[in-house]
């Protein structure tokens, strides 16, 4: 199987290297700002500037906690979220209309919810060496929701720019094989944070009026929407095979080479929608990536 090119940019270890450095680079900016010391551990919160704001404030600080692991379900680390989005309502993070919540009574009230979520963390080792560094360096937690009303298990996932380095996901409970479904939830929201990170360090696509055709939704959507599309759906592909590789079970196989191939499909349309659309330098790095990912896995 052929690799990404070793000047990558969203891809393989060259583009994996550079989101390091990036990265790193980013998370430190967000903690001096807050006038703490370098060594204080980045928290994601720390990336928008209304909670910092809201933050500082604060004659009396809200407690902090540092994640056990990225999978850290522990409810007081949860609920701290809450209490830092609380301080300013503005961020967005759960007003998309979407009635979701996170789920921080996980741990009592949802065992089979956590074997699912070990069933997808283990699933990771399946993933291209690169892939896994990536998710170990930027993802720094990753929170799961549920209904807002029902508190039971739904299929949302989303980040934010007000939570940098966290993924927000859900299971999917229509698949039948929920743990596989999470597991490239994972991927998605991985390629998101990476593109992410470039766009705080310089702008990818200019502004544009038209909206363009996006191969996750699969409607029209801003061209950066789309552009984040093709970069998750790239994610997903790589996450795909390395899943298939290793998978022994037939079905579970079926059912992998099928999402592959839809996949590959989105994206094969996602990027001949971006083909018109102006595009800075950097975007059209990104992109020449995502169309070797269509060149390698045909």
């Amino acid at each position: 199987m052929k690799k990404a090119s070793d000047q990558s940019w969203i891809l393989g270890r060259s583009g994996q290297l550079k989101l390091a450095t990036i990265s790193q680079s980013y998370f430190l900016n967000c903690v001096r700002r807050l006038n703490l010391s370098p060594e204080t551990s980045y928290l994601p919160w720390m990336s928008s500037d209304d909670i910092c704001l809201a933050y500082l404030g604060k004659d009396e600080k809200p407690s902090l906690l540092n994640p056990a692991t990225q999978f850290d379900f522990r409810s007081a680390y949860l609920r701290m979220f809450l209490n830092l989005f609380s301080l300013s309502p503005g961020t967005e993070v759960f007003t998309k209309g979407l009635k979701i919540d996170i789920f921080h009574e996980i741990l009592d009230a949802m065992p089979h919810s956590l074997e699912t979520y070990d069933q997808a963390v283990r699933l990771i080792k399946h993933w291209s060496d690169w892939q896994q560094e990536l998710f170990q360096g930027i993802v720094k937690s990753v929170l799961p929701l549920c209904a807002a009303d029902t508190r039971q298990e739904c299929d949302n996932s989303f980040g934010t720019r007000h939570c940098v380095g966290a993924i927000f996901t859900g299971i999917t409970l229509s698949s039948p094989y929920p743990d596989i479904s999470l597991n490239i939830s994972f991927a998605h929201e991985l390629g998101h944070q990476a593109l992410m990170h470039y766009q705080f360090a310089s702008e990818i696509l200019p502004d544009a009026e038209e909206w363009i055709y996006s191969g996750v939704r699969k409607t029209l959507r801003p061209p950066i929407s789309a552009l984040h599309a093709a970069v998750a759906l790239s994610y997903m592909i790589e996450c795909c095979r390395g899943l298939i590789y290793n998978e022994n079970d037939i079905a579970r196989r079926a059912f992998l080479n099928a999402l592959l191939s839809e996949y590959h499909d989105a994206l094969s349309k996602g990027l001949k929608a971006l083909q018109p659309v102006p595009k800075s330098k950097l975007a059209e790095l990104i992109i020449g990536d995502l169309n070797h990912t269509l060149n390698v896995y045909l």
